[in-house]
């Protein structure tokens, strides 16, 4: 037979337990308020899915003053009581996203209101953002009660800098550079950019959050501008500075109409070193724009034709220079068939 005490009970309430070799408990009320709801305390933190009571360490526990605790005991303590709310004020939770009612059980319950998270204890309306990640939000299908990242790709808050992509990546807001962009010292480039303090460094985007040196490169002079210098006079630059080109080849540099690739037709030559040329594209063989060869006949009642040169003999076409008439319809004049012609002056290059 062991014995303890129980202080701390109402009105200055104590109980004395005593503890049989069998492991029975008997337990008396002495002092204070003598009725049996002296020795019950009741438990504002019970909730239906807890065990009743926390046991009695009858191994370990001093006996003086029953203090201790041991798992397996299946004897429940006799002051711990459930809480019962009376009405639907005692459940109050201060959530405006939650119904807060008093149960059949005399248990508060808490409805989550429809399409509503609470998330860290604050309510949100479905869809809402997370104030500290735009890449995250309130979605009712996925959780109510934490954040759901967004999908990887949504646009999110902008970084204010041009040549990054603002979007979410596993619920974080990324800003990826551009394709084809360097950010360097927070500030956009374009490939091929030169550094604004040093020409022979440029921005690279297979490396683009620093400067890549460049290689030097042959520039020619370009005394007309049409962007084609000529081969005999280079120096070697990291870019090529105005007056300069990194391109060769122009047959007639004090000309901008004479250059390698030019598109372009011209009813007049140009004067060249040997004389007037029409080799403005600068391959040495003059091309008349205007090759074909033009007809009028008859079909039927009516007249067709076939756009082109009015040549009166042989099949080829007017040389560099030349004005000609240009076959531009055909009309019946007393059941002949007569070409309308235009005059044009064969256009080269």
């Amino acid at each position: 037979m062991s014995s303890y005490w129980l202080d701390s009970l109402p009105g200055g309430t104590r109980k004395w337990c005593m503890v049989s070799t069998m492991r029975i408990v008997v337990c008396i009320c002495i002092g204070g308020l003598l009725h049996a709801a002296s020795c019950t305390v009741p438990n504002p933190g019970y909730s239906p899915g807890e065990a009743d009571a926390a046991p009695i360490d009858l191994e370990s526990s001093d006996t003086a003053s029953g203090e201790g605790v041991v798992a397996g005991d299946i004897r429940p303590w006799p002051d711990r009581v459930p809480w019962q709310c009376q009405k639907e004020a005692d459940c109050a939770d201060n959530l405006s996203c939650t119904v807060d009612s008093c149960g059949a059980k005399k248990t508060c319950e808490h409805t989550l209101k429809a399409d509503t998270c609470v998330i860290g204890g604050v309510c949100y309306p479905g869809w809402t953002a997370n104030p500290k990640e735009s890449c995250q939000a309130c979605v009712v299908s996925q959780s109510t009660t934490s954040w759901t990242n967004r999908a990887n790709g949504t646009p999110c808050d902008a970084d204010a800098v041009s040549c990054t992509v603002d979007s979410c990546s596993n619920g974080q807001c990324t800003h990826p550079i551009q394709d084809g962009a360097c950010l360097i010292s927070n500030h956009c480039y374009w490939a091929g950019d030169a550094n604004p303090t040093n020409s022979c460094e440029a921005c690279d985007p297979s490396s683009p959050t620093k400067w890549t040196s460049t290689v030097a490169a042959t520039c020619y002079k370009d005394e007309d501008g049409d962007g084609v210098g000529v081969n005999n006079v280079s120096q070697t630059s990291c870019t090529c500075a105005a007056g300069w080109s990194s391109k060769s080849g122009d047959c007639d540099d004090d000309n901008a109409d004479v250059f390698p690739g030019q598109t372009a037709y011209f009813v007049k030559p140009y004067p060249g070193l040997l004389g007037d040329s029409w080799d403005y594209n600068c391959n040495f063989i003059p091309e008349p724009k205007h090759t074909s060869i033009g007809y009028c006949y008859k079909s039927g009642s009516t007249c067709k034709w076939q756009p082109g040169w009015a040549i009166s003999s042989g099949l080829e076409p007017p040389t560099c220079g030349v004005t000609k008439n240009w076959i531009t319809a055909c009309t019946m004049t007393s059941g002949y068939c007569n070409p309308t012609v235009v005059q044009y002056t064969q256009a080269c290059r």
